[in-house]
């Protein structure tokens, strides 16, 4: 895996706040780059606003898992420029804290991957094979551990490019 310590270019262009931006800046000297798969990200994706619904949210007890109560909701942002797509990076950033992720873009899918800057390890799919307006539909999956309780969360929803 190949460390790349130049940091994003799409963190300025998405709007986000100076502290923000510093966290950016810090973290991206330690995010791996994908493997590009050699298609860079089509334009119309490379700034979105996404909305997700919870709709699996839940806990392991020892072996069982337990499903807690729905209802949350999630924003998230996601940036990349041309340069940061072609090393396969991008910026996301949530409520509290924006992250390095890894660009692994597919034939009809891009994924956002975070391997946890805490421990977290979460994945957000942008099903981009089924555009049939100028909303694409998502899913976001995190995964954690909360002292030794493993708690798993699953979204949907949908982002729009801006």
């Amino acid at each position: 895996m190949r460390i790349d310590p130049a940091p994003p270019t799409a963190a300025r262009a998405c709007g986000a706040s100076l502290p923000t931006l510093l966290v950016v800046i810090l973290v991206a000297g330690a995010a791996p780059a994908a493997t590009p798969s050699g298609t860079a990200t089509p334009p119309a994706v490379q700034n979105l606003v996404c909305d997700f619904k919870a709709v699996q949210v839940g806990q392991f007890q020892d072996l069982s898992y337990i499903t807690g109560p729905l209802g949350g909701t999630l924003t998230l942002r996601f940036a990349s420029s041309p340069e940061d797509s072609t090393a396969g990076r991008a910026v996301m950033i949530g409520e509290d804290k924006a992250v390095v992720v890894a660009l692994v873009v597919q034939p009809d899918e891009i994924l956002y991957v975070d391997t946890g800057t805490t421990n977290d390890a979460s994945v957000m799919s942008l099903f981009t094979g089924s555009r049939q307006t100028s909303d694409l539909p998502a899913a976001y999956s995190r995964q954690m551990m909360v002292g030794r309780i493993p708690i798993v969360s699953q979204y949907a929803g949908t982002c729009t490019a801006q």
